[in-house]
């Protein structure tokens, strides 16, 4: 660039132009104005022609200066800097365009300052010579000096106000922008001097950014800002493309400019055709001027240089070709960030790694050739193997040469003296190798003796010796069981070449640890043919121990190896599966490992062991695992036994089945659903086909049915499979959802049903009401759980299925929502005459029995609201007794004859027992209270009312029914007691009940027992498995030894509550044991010394409390496990019970 100054008033032209357009640019000073301002030229001009000429139309570089020399204005001065550029790229000869516009400069009207690279200074002599001027010093020659800070200050702040980045008045400087100036100047002094270069360079690699502390502080510093300067221009994203694309070519030539280590002089001078070379353009000469422009023309990293005594100043043939054309770095002060910055870029690659290691070794060893100073072996194989050969230069290819040569010599010696000592120490490492696996067989595991065996097995001539005296041991008269423990695994090494060692591992086989089995019986198996008729003969002799005869099993199962050759008859696996299958939990894994070979032969015996009434809740889980192990891909046998399963025995079988919804194994599952017991099978028969059922339809439930299943529910006269599916759900891991979901599915099939159909369908609904109440509340999902209740208020209220209507109900008084049940309970419910409805409520509005005789009935006396719901039973043939079973029903008794009864007029049975809060209205609770002194027991208005003989529950129902239909004695079942005869106690004799009044009475015999069977032919009214007792009633094992409140256990599939156990319930009829085989409106014997009391108590046994059992009783008993339960009949001309008191 140049400027051109006017004197004292200047003109100042800014001009960033090539080499080649230095003299057309000149020209323009022509058109810049006369005096004053300021004229910034960026745009190029015309070019110069091949031959450096202008074209013959414009006025010439040597005319425009004689123009500006006799120009009527003030001095011209013109400063041209970094000339060293158009000395490069011409020749300065006398006819040199330039050389011949300069001699126009008088000094007086128009004057040249050059400013040229000391480097330069032989091209700068040749320059003055053309001129025909002599360098004089201190005339028109001088050398700029290093700045002192101060001054460096002010130049700095002069680039600010050139590039725009400080006030152009110094007065208005921030604090912060005067600390960057003087942060930017200490930084780069050395000896409180500063080298003017590197404020010119500094200057221009932060012109772009804010001259502020923080931005010195980011690019690292005055050291650091180079680096930062070259990594923005050329890998930043925001760099220039044309940057980016020559980058890599930028870092090969800079690269090749730089000095040795250890060297921050400005470097190796590279002839333009080695520049070109570096830059790896050869074939792209385009792309290599524009790499030279970047470089040089607008980054000014390198620089043209002339080396000094060259032959162009004697040489006037000298050219601009590439070899005469020589590059160097700009500054020695780039040496340091250059290196900085190509450093970074090669530690980012493995190969550029390789490079500067062999770069930092090749300068340290050609100063001090020493040995220590060469490639390390690892070093230099990187070295070879990650960088190019043929760009090493000729120290790097001696360093290499030389540690190639050191390393094979180190190499080969060391592997000399390697297989020297790896003989030696083989030979040592044998002796050690034996005696340590001796002591390895000696405190080894079970489990790790077959493989040391087999290590033992590769070098046995150094073993022998070490263990033979171990087995020696044992013969002493002083060998303790220690001894004998070592000599084991001794015995088993030299069994491999010592027969004499079979007999005692036999031995130890039969009789020894059973976690010794698997090593010993592995051990003898070239052995096989001599040992199997002796461990067979072990095996069935009854004479020998079962467990010696079953160690024998175990040595044969895998005598052959997986495939077992012995010939085991039926007895034999029998008696393996059950010693399988008594052996304790811990061991099973172990034996079922032992007996795998054989594993599938003893499936059948395990299946018999699975579900045997003779085996111990134990045996049958070990079955289970053992079959679930043995034939765990028999997919149908797996769905066979779960429909066999208890629910622990199902947590072990339902994975083998889950994702098998398809198929044989569903087809098979639905079959099971649908098959209903008959005449032929036996009580614990049909109790197990009700268990199979069930298990078939969870399995289903559990694989996402959800109401393929409901054969299984859909009950005539045997509900086993229905209790048993309600039992089992939440146990076999059944979810609330899984329920409700099939809940809603069986509401819309019972929709399109009628009839028989409908009632079946109902008692589908009843199973999954009552599976639900197996479930806290709390496990019912929140989201769904108001919508249930209100789901369930509605079917309490509207559904006419007597068991739907108990089942709901109950399940909201389980749940804690018995409240809104009791408010539904205060509403009268009509009976339907038509059969539909199977239920009616009835509320009564009582007088307490003190509050008459007081008041005497008068009107103030206070009214006590009581509603009874009742169950409806309509008039038919019921068959009633003992169940007639293949085999007949356990616990049977001789009076529990099966029979027809025929009822002649429906009948209407009080859901649940008489309670407290009813009969304390006909006492005054005098009865309770009397009952709580006795027997110190709290009792609640729920509980049922015990203690009251035969005679007085007529008389309370004498009294209930005054109190609902008047003094008129045509609606009493009983007659006045004053009118009837007295026996020798002075109790009434009293004949039959009059069934076709519509008073209060107890039922007979056959109604109670039609009424708690509902048409179930099993021992009780939910099955006829005793297990499941404690689920819907009170006895023995579960009452905690006093009776209960009435309605807390599940309801019958007919709606009643209690009909199990809990309290006796008395019945109108004596008791007799001869009874006819059909019967219509039977009520017993017409006289006898015991009435019939049925049901069973809390204090009884399960036996009691079977349907078809039979208790007879003196009727002046008062037992605390005696209660009653409320009938109606229906009297002729009358559609309701609860006509009469609707009316009154």
């Amino acid at each position: 660039g140049y400027s051109v100054w006017q004197w004292p008033m200047p003109v100042k032209v800014n001009l960033v132009t090539s080499n080649n357009r230095l003299e057309s640019r000149m020209r323009e000073i022509r058109q810049s104005g006369s005096a004053g301002g300021e004229v910034q030229i960026n745009e190029p001009s015309l070019p110069l022609s091949p031959n450096r000429s202008l074209p013959t139309s414009a006025p010439g570089l040597t005319e425009t200066i004689l123009h500006l020399r006799r120009g009527q204005h003030q001095k011209i001065v013109i400063i041209i800097d970094q000339f060293e550029q158009w000395l490069h790229a011409h020749r300065a000869e006398p006819d040199a365009e330039l050389v011949r516009a300069l001699r126009q400069c008088d000094g007086v009207h128009v004057q040249a300052i050059v400013m040229i690279r000391d480097d330069f200074a032989m091209a700068a002599a040749r320059f003055m010579q053309a001129l025909d001027v002599s360098i004089v010093q201190g005339q028109n020659f001088a050398t700029v000096d290093l700045f002192e800070i101060d001054h460096a200050k002010n130049v700095l702040l002069k680039f600010g106000q050139a590039f725009g980045k400080l006030p152009a008045n110094r007065e208005n400087l921030s604090a912060d922008e005067n600390q960057f100036v003087s942060d930017i100047a200490h930084g780069l002094s050395q000896d409180s001097k500063v080298v003017s270069v590197r404020l010119s360079l500094f200057a221009e690699m932060i012109k772009t950014k804010r001259w502020m502390p923080e931005t010195l502080q980011a690019v690292g510093g005055t050291e650091g800002i180079g680096v930062n300067f070259l990594e923005e221009t050329f890998s930043s994203p925001q760099a220039n493309p044309r940057h980016r694309l020559h980058a890599t070519a930028a870092r090969a030539v800079l690269r090749s400019l730089l000095p040795d280590l250890g060297s921050d002089i400005k470097g190796h001078m590279r002839s333009q055709q080695e520049v070109l070379e570096a830059s790896g353009y050869q074939d792209r000469p385009t792309d290599f001027t524009d790499l030279l422009r970047i470089l040089d023309g607008e980054l000014r990293l390198i620089t043209p240089t002339d080396p000094e005594g060259d032959s162009l100043s004697g040489d006037s043939s000298r050219n601009s070709s590439l070899a005469t054309r020589y590059y160097q770095l700009t500054h020695d002060y780039l040496v340091p960030s250059l290196r900085d910055w190509l450093t970074r870029k090669q530690r980012e690659t493995r190969k550029g790694r390789a490079e500067l290691k062999l770069e930092e070794r090749s300068a340290i060893w050609n100063a001090k050739r020493e040995n220590r100073h060469l490639p390390s072996l690892v070093e230099w194989l990187s070295i070879r193997s990650r960088t190019e050969k043929d760009k090493w230069n000729n120290p790097q290819r001696r360093i290499m040469q030389k540690a190639g040569r050191l390393h094979v010599i180190r190499t080969g010696s060391l592997l000399t003296l390697l297989v020297a000592a790896s003989f030696t120490l083989q030979w040592i490492l044998a002796g050690q190798k034996a005696a340590s696996l001796v002591e390895a067989l000696k405190t080894a595991s079970p489990e790790q003796l077959t493989a040391l065996v087999q290590q033992a097995d590769e070098n046995p001539r150094s073993l022998d010796r070490l263990l033979q005296p171990l087995i020696d041991k044992t013969d002493a008269a002083d060998a303790d069981p220690a001894d004998h423990a070592a000599a084991l695994p001794a015995r088993l090494v030299l069994a491999g070449r010592d027969s004499s060692q079979v007999k005692p591992l036999s031995e130890a086989l039969l009789s020894g640890d059973l976690a010794y089995v698997a090593p010993i019986r592995t051990r003898l198996r070239p052995y096989a043919s001599e040992l199997r008729p002796q461990w067979l003969d072990v095996l069935r002799s009854t004479q020998e121990p079962a467990t010696r005869r079953f160690r024998a099993a175990l040595g044969l199962a895998s005598l052959d190896g997986d495939q077992s050759q012995t010939e085991w008859s039926d007895t034999d696996l029998r008696f393996i599966a059950e010693q399988l299958a008594s052996s304790f939990a811990e061991y099973q894994p172990q034996l079922r490992n032992l007996l795998r070979p054989i594993g599938v032969r003893l499936v059948p015996s395990l299946d018999t062991l699975f579900d045997a009434e003779t085996a111990t809740e134990d045996q049958k889980i070990n079955a289970t695992m053992a079959v679930a192990d043995y034939a765990g891909d028999d997919a149908e046998l797996m769905a066979q036994l779960l429909t066999r399963a208890t629910a622990r025995q199902t947590e072990i079988l339902y994975p083998k089945v889950v994702e098998l919804k398809s198929g044989p194994v569903r087809d098979g599952l639905l079959a099971l659903t649908k098959e209903q017991p008959d005449e032929s099978l036996g009580q614990l028969d049909r109790v197990r086909l009700g268990r199979r059922r069930a298990n078939a339809a969870i399995t289903l439930l559990r694989q996402g049915e959800r109401d393929a299943y409901f054969d299984a529910l859909r009950i005539t006269d045997d509900p086993e499979s229905l209790s048993q599916f309600v039992a089992r759900c939440q146990k076999w891991s059944v979810t609330p959802t899984e329920l409700i979901e099939s809940l809603q599915r069986s509401m819309a099939l019972r929709q399109s049903a009628s009839g028989a159909v409908k009632k079946i369908e109902s008692r589908v609904i009843y199973g999954l009401l009552l599976a639900l109440g197996s479930y806290s509340v709390e496990q019912i999902p929140e989201d769904s759980r108001e919508a249930l209740f209100v789901w369930l208020l509605d079917l309490y209220e509207k559904d006419p299925s007597a068991a739907i209507h108990s089942a709901s109900g109950w399940l909201l008084r389980h749940w804690g929502t018995g409240g809104d049940v009791q408010k539904m309970d205060e509403q009268v419910v009509p009976y339907d005459p038509n059969g539909e409805r199977e239920w009616f409520r009835l509320r009564l509005e009582l007088t307490a029995r003190s509050e008459k005789a007081i008041n005497n009935a008068t009107s103030t006396s206070t009214k006590h609201t009581h509603c009874l719901t009742f169950i409806v039973f309509p008039a038919a043939e019921y068959r009633l007794g003992s169940p007639e079973f293949a085999g007949g029903e356990l616990d049977r008794q001789n009076d529990e004859v099966p029979r027809v009864v025929k009822i002649s007029r429906p009948l209407a049975l009080c859901d649940r027992e008489v309670t407290w809060a009813l009969y304390d209205l006909f006492d005054d609770g005098g009865w309770r209270n009397g009952m709580q002194e006795q027997w110190g027991w709290d009792l609640s208005d729920d509980d049922a009312v015990f203690g009251k003989n035969w005679y007085d529950w007529v008389e309370f129902c004498r009294w209930l029914t005054r109190e609902c239909r008047g003094d008129d004695e045509s609606w009493q079942c009983y007659p006045d007691t004053e009118s009837l005869e007295k026996d020798g106690n002075g109790n009434p004799i009293y004949g039959d009940v009059m069934l076709d009044r519509g008073g209060f009475r107890m039922p007979t015999e056959s109604e109670w027992e039609l009424g708690s069977r509902s048409g179930q032919r099993t021992a009780y009214g939910f099955g006829s498995d005793v297990g499941l007792l404690g689920e819907y009633g009170w006895f023995q094992e579960n009452s905690e030894k006093r009776p209960r409140p009435t309605a807390v256990k599940p309801p019958t599939v007919g709606g009643l509550f209690d009909a199990q156990g809990n309290l006796y319930e008395w019945t109108h009829d004596w008791n007799s044991d001869s009874q006819e085989a059909t019967l219509v409106d039977p009520q017993g014997a017409s006289a006898g010394s015991y009435r019939v009391r049925r049901g069973g108590g809390w204090s009884d046994g399960a036996a009691h409390c079977r349907t078809a059992n039979r208790n007879g009783g003196d009727p002046t008993s008062r037992g605390n496990d005696l209660g009653f339960r409320l009938a109606l009949s229906f009297p002729s001309g009358v559609s309701s019970p609860a006509e009469p008191f609707q009316a009154k």
